[in-house]
């Protein structure tokens, strides 16, 4: 049925594209649309976000209740635990990393954060951890659900943010393609996630299954912060970022009249002059306050004070 989808999606969606704008114009096809490297890579990220959460479905249980004796109600919150901490996590941790990182940079965080969670987890005997521990079991595990929140959110707002400006006239069709994509992606992960962790714990054992499975993981993320421009993206939203502190002390510097009182108001009030009245009254708050500099009025209809910080009032 996954494969479905695909043909599913072309016949349901055939006559539901009310918002584009030109009925009569020509289909775009999958291909065309995965033939964008970030299109491509944002499945994979999502393909791979769901191997690492399927990955502990066959042999997890089974080493809670054999390695540490749980229950079967102390090991459905183990595996409940990653989900609760995606929960928590998610409004606290991404709007922070929104106004810092671009889709792509925040990914690439997120993929961090759950190489790092599956190390700790397991626990790894690359880094010769206790081959068992509780308390480093659910650290990861809680880890692990905060590098979800950063990988598998965004997918979706990278596929989109890849072809923006592109395909206006046909923006029902892209975005219900990406929903294809990202359902297809999530299948196959289901798939492909809780065989390659049982054949890797058959071979190797627990511990070493997620060694292989972080190392896999890291191989992904080199390949996809060079072909996607994934450490231009992080330098660029460290730049914006740093620009953005910088303003933030700038701010509050100067002080404005506004149309409707003969008060100062801070700057940052942003009212709109509409009336050539208030334009006398401002050149005559200038004039009586020098020292603040002087204020002119540009062809652009911005108004520009001492500092060379435009501004609209």
């Amino acid at each position: 049925s996954l494969f479905c989808v695909p043909f599913l999606m072309r016949v349901l969606t055939k006559d539901l594209d009310e918002n584009d704008v030109d009925k009569g114009k020509v289909r775009i096809g999958y291909l065309k649309l995965l033939s964008h490297k970030r299109i491509f890579f944002a499945c994979l990220v999502h393909f791979f976000n769901l191997v690492i959460i399927t990955s502990r479905q066959p042999i997890f249980g089974p080493r809670l209740s054999n390695v540490y004796g749980y229950s079967k109600t102390l090991i459905g919150f183990c595996f409940a635990l990653p989900t609760i901490t995606f929960i928590l996590s998610a409004p606290i941790v991404l709007p922070i990393l929104m106004k810092a990182f671009e889709f792509r940079a925040r990914i690439m965080i997120g993929f961090m954060i759950l190489i790092a969670s599956m190390l700790i987890f397991a626990p790894s005997k690359i880094l010769q951890l206790p081959d068992k521990s509780e308390l480093l079991m659910y650290i990861g595990l809680c880890i692990m659900g905060t590098g979800m929140a950063c990988t598998v959110i965004p997918v979706i707002p990278e596929m989109i943010d890849a072809v923006k400006g592109k395909y206006t006239n046909n923006k029902t069709e892209v975005t219900d393609a990406f929903s294809a994509f990202y359902n297809i992606a999530n299948g196959i992960g289901q798939i492909v996630g809780p065989i390659v962790s049982g054949l890797l714990k058959d071979q190797f054992g627990f511990n070493s299954t997620y060694d292989y499975l972080s190392g896999g993981t890291l191989l992904f993320l080199l390949i996809y912060m060079i072909v996607c421009g994934g450490f231009a993206s992080i330098f660029r939203s460290l730049v914006a970022t740093c620009r953005r502190c910088k303003r933030s002390k700038k701010k509050n510097n100067f002080t404005v009249l506004t149309e409707n009182s003969n008060e100062v108001m801070p700057l940052l009030q942003n009212k709109t002059l509409s009336s050539i009245d208030f334009s006398t009254k401002l050149s005559d708050y200038s004039a009586s306050n020098r020292d603040l500099g002087t204020v002119s009025e540009p062809s652009n209809g911005r108004f520009l004070l001492a500092n060379k910080q435009d501004t609209d009032f």
